[in-house]
């Protein structure tokens, strides 16, 4: 009569510590991010500068925490960058900013984004380093360059694509029609 019992308590300790180990791993929060370019702006790049930060309130430039600066050289587009919250927490917002060089390393166009992240899922987004942007940079650190005109850099997290072969092109309030 032990034999059973003893089985049974054994059956109930491993189901248990199966249930604990699927439950504390919880999926990744992250938003992946293709950049890529127009002809014009492949044409004069030689290199991009990748800035990625974050805050809990991106509107305050102050409270900015640089976590990525990458520069790719040679410049090799589309890239794919993945950005993740600072110690897995989504209340967190950042700021992307991509910067397309020339050889002297001036500037030939840049593109941002500003977004979040969704709890326990994992988003794509594609941005463009737009030929109407050519020599533009916008000033405000939430603003982009689309369409030749700086307009809101700010994205819902929520809108992207879960599909990792579709990313989500990023619209903006300069995109009428999109």
């Amino acid at each position: 009569m032990r034999a059973p019992v003893s089985a049974f308590l054994l059956a109930v300790l491993v189901l248990a510590s199966a249930c604990t180990e699927q439950t504390s791993t919880a999926p990744p929060t992250e938003l992946v991010v293709d950049i890529d370019a127009e002809p014009g702006v492949k044409a004069r790049a030689q290199s991009l500068q990748i800035v990625v930060e974050g805050a809990r309130d991106v509107s305050d430039p102050t409270q900015l925490a640089r976590s990525l600066v990458q520069d790719i050289k040679p410049l090799k587009l589309p890239l794919r960058v993945a950005v993740l919250p600072l110690f897995g927490d989504a209340k967190r917002r950042f700021v992307l900013t991509a910067t397309a060089l020339d050889a002297q390393q001036g500037l030939v166009a840049q593109v941002r984004l500003v977004s979040g992240y969704v709890a326990d899922e994992v988003h794509y987004a594609r941005i463009l380093l737009d030929d109407a942007c050519l020599d533009t940079k916008c000033d405000g650190t939430l603003d982009t360059c689309s369409n030749g005109r700086c307009v809101s850099a700010q994205a819902d997290a929520a809108s992207f694509s879960t599909d990792p072969k579709h990313p989500k092109p990023v619209s903006t309030a300069g995109d009428a029609g999109e």
